[in-house]
């Protein structure tokens, strides 16, 4: 199940946890108990902002902000999560075009991933904008300096152990343009991804909250955005 599924479920069951603690606060007249319902039915609405739109909300602003619309060429090393794939595609005109990668150790699973993508940008009718290459991220069939953009939409942290991750970010690195720039938008420590940026290149790293929109239960886990380039 991915990661923004099971968040929604739990939205949700925080939602009806609150509910339910707002009907027993009535019933013993223990009103005290409305404390840990508004922290309840605060956590519940967030995560299901993040899950639902937050993500969409905060890539349509990254992307404006960083120019990664029109006529680039970028490479999206997702999860094969349609959200940043389609909102990419979205901003592109002909002959810009968004490459996703999303790659599984299980074929069947794959080619079952591929498919279920496949399906969601022909419907969204962004067929001409959108290429679905099944491959590892960790040895991608690119040439040298292809994109102008490469991206990871909660992606990242989940790879581990962080050699990994670094072998990911190395990988990442070959692709993009020596111009280019990279755009990583995840929760947790970003510290261990910016000394390997770093430590392969990239002088320009900058950090910042991506706001209410990526907040996953509450300010205390919040969305980050990463933005890097050579120079």
């Amino acid at each position: 199940m991915k990661k923004h599924q099971v968040a929604t479920i739990n939205g949700l069951l925080a939602i009806i946890l609150a509910v339910a603690g707002v009907v027993l606060a009535v019933k013993t007249r223990c009103y005290w108990h409305l404390l840990w319902v508004i922290v309840l039915l605060f956590s519940g609405i967030t995560t299901l902002n993040a899950a639902l739109r937050g993500e969409q909300a905060i890539w349509r602003q990254l992307l404006t902000d960083t120019a990664a619309t029109g006529h680039v060429q970028i490479l999206d090393l997702g999860d094969g999560g349609d959200v940043p794939l389609l909102t990419i595609a979205q901003g592109l005109a002909a002959p810009g075009k968004v490459t996703e990668i999303s790659g599984s150790d299980d074929e069947e699973q794959a080619i079952k991933g591929m498919k279920g993508l496949k399906e969601k940008v022909q419907k969204a009718a962004l067929a001409d904008r959108v290429d679905l290459v099944n491959a590892s991220m960790f040895n991608m069939p690119f040439t040298d300096h292809s994109f102008d953009y490469v991206t990871f939409s909660y992606t990242l942290q989940e790879i581990t152990p962080a050699i990994t991750r670094g072998r990911a970010l190395q990988e990442a690195a070959r692709a993009l343009s020596a111009q280019g720039t990279l755009l990583i938008v995840d929760t947790g420590d970003f510290t261990r991804i910016k000394a390997v940026l770093a430590n392969i290149g990239f002088k320009d790293i900058r950090i910042k909250n991506a706001g209410i929109n990526g907040w996953w239960s509450g300010p205390w886990r919040p969305t980050k955005i990463m933005i890097a380039r050579r120079r």
